[in-house]
């Protein structure tokens, strides 16, 4: 692989890439938020049937429940209600009749938690083909002859057990699923003494993405049935502030008494002392707190700026972006796009599909959205006005990606004579693209240019963002390509080591880039060593 590229941040998020336009308020529609899931045939002579969610499913939606049987008919009366109880209980349901299309489903199925239900006789020809798939959580057997397949139980750990009855199995998933629930939260613990402002990474670093998901979804508008819906389960959705509630009333595990924490909730930790009547039980006296740490409420702050838009759906798509859940954007921006009868902010609509589409490396379809949008936004913008340079910038990108480094720099040079003459407010937009043009000039093997533009960058998003900004990350990151291909690689060493360390503290663990800063450091660690 060519190396000039495959360690570029632009090949996954370049700085120039994280801006986000949004219309203006005014002349703005209201939004009614009713978010739609896919339906598929019900044909029962299909290989996939896929369900989704019921208004009663209370597993969350990284769950998914498989069912394998080689004889199913879709169109029994008895399959049906079966799949209806299921449905009752699991997000999402995929019915296969095909045991391999059922095999290479699971394997792709990448962090998701898979469950599968199968007949005794289907399970003993896969089981040693799947039972090491990480995914695979779970396996239930459903058959007519439990005592033939027991042995597939004592030697298969991952084997739930064998049942006869619909109701039985039922049962036995919503265990696992209450199970898998509670071992799902994240909790952290931070000794109050350790928090300093150089010790951000102690914290859970999805903390500040939950508090800005919890507010978007806290402000959606909902049609009456889906505010009633989220009423039954949820708390008041007018009190954002509460830590935790008392749901016995309404819990789907009446015996127990369950309290539901709020996301994300910080408590004290004042007292913690073992149960006089069974030595395994320990009572934690927690006390409710507020998050007081100054370097986080100015990375939130600065990131509820970065994602500011007319509404909270906007925002939303904006929060989807910059945590890559780009599937999940472009279904937040075609409902925005299908919804709109304004030709601007349709605009803006094309812009962010392109950005979704350029990172989904879907050039072509990037390339006609941003020209979609520039088109539009030339006739109600001016020339000059730095949603224009946006669009200049990223389509820029877009040829940068597809190696056609000419017509690339055309476009990010365009983009910086236009932030050059903007305010002073718009530094970042020029940092944003002096960086895509440092990268340009470093896939052009001109390394001197390259790390002139990327230095001017970086020291202006030192001077405009928060210490732990995610773009000081990729800044860091751009300046170790350049320096690495110089092979200069103690300094490309010092810098790749600055982004992954910033990326570690404010980025989820399974954000791409992060994952880019990592194979960086270990690759120049190797050449260093030498």
């Amino acid at each position: 692989m060519d190396n000039k590229k495959q360690i570029t941040a632009a090949n996954v998020s370049n700085a120039g890439k994280s801006k986000q336009l949004y219309p203006s308020k005014k002349g703005k529609p209201t939004m009614k938020q009713a978010l739609a899931t896919g339906v598929t045939s019900s044909s029962h002579n299909i290989t996939t049937k896929v369900l989704n969610s019921s208004k009663d499913s209370f597993l969350i939606q990284d769950c998914i429940l498989f069912w394998l049987d080689t004889n199913i008919n879709l169109d029994d009366d008895c399959n049906i209600n079966i799949l209806k109880q299921f449905q009752s209980i699991v997000g999402n349901i995929h019915v296969f009749n095909n045991t391999d299309q059922c095999v290479d489903f699971l394997k792709k199925s990448q962090n998701q938690n898979v469950s599968l239900i199968v007949s005794g006789s289907v399970c003993q020809h896969i089981i040693s083909r799947i039972h090491s798939i990480p995914q695979l959580i779970a396996i239930f057997i459903f058959c007519q002859d439990q005592f033939k397949y027991e042995s597939l139980k004592i030697n298969w750990s991952k084997v739930q057990g064998i049942f006869t009855d619909s109701a039985t199995l039922c049962n036995s998933i919503k265990q696992l699923v209450h199970q898998f629930e509670e071992d799902s939260v994240d909790i952290s613990f931070v000794s109050e003494n350790d928090i300093s402002d150089q010790d951000l990474d102690q914290l859970d670093q999805s903390f500040m993405y939950t508090q800005l998901i919890k507010e978007i979804l806290l402000e959606l508008e909902y049609d009456e049935q889906s505010f009633h819906n989220f009423l039954t389960y949820c708390l008041d959705i007018s009190i954002s502030s509460t830590p935790f509630a008392a749901i016995q009333q309404c819990s789907k595990f009446e015996h127990e008494k369950e309290i539901l924490f709020s996301m994300p909730t910080v408590f004290r930790i004042n007292d913690i002392k073992p149960s006089d009547f069974n030595n395994r039980i320990w009572y934690v006296h927690l006390s409710s707190t507020s998050d007081n740490d100054k370097q986080l409420h100015q990375l939130t702050e600065r990131m509820r700026e970065e994602i500011k838009g007319p509404s909270a759906l906007h925002r939303l798509g904006a929060l989807m972006i910059k945590l890559s859940k780009f599937v999940k954007a472009e279904e937040v921006y075609k409902i925005l796009l299908n919804r709109s009868s304004d030709e601007l902010e349709k605009g803006y609509m094309y812009y962010q599909l392109g950005h979704i589409k350029d990172n989904q490396q879907k050039y072509d379809e990037a390339h006609d959205f941003y020209r979609k949008a520039l088109t539009i936004l030339l006739k109600h913008l001016s020339a000059d006005h730095p949603n224009i340079a946006s669009c200049y910038n990223n389509i820029g990108l877009v040829y940068d990606n597809m190696n056609e480094f000419s017509k690339a720099l055309s476009f990010y040079e365009k983009a910086y004579a236009i932030y050059e003459k903007a305010s002073p407010g718009n530094q970042k937009n020029l940092a944003n693209c002096c960086s895509s043009i440092g990268l340009i000039y470093n896939s052009m093997d001109n390394y001197s240019k390259a790390f002139s533009f990327c230095k001017k960058a970086h020291d202006i998003f030192n001077e405009e963002l928060p210490a732990n900004h995610p773009l000081l990350a990729t800044s860091h990151n751009n300046i170790g390509l350049v320096y690495a291909n110089m092979k200069k690689y103690s300094e490309a060493f010092a810098s790749y080591k600055r982004a992954v360390d910033i990326g570690q503290k404010v980025l989820p663990p399974d954000h791409p880039n992060l994952e880019v800063y990592k194979r960086n450091l270990e690759s120049v660690r190797k050449k260093n060593n030498k």
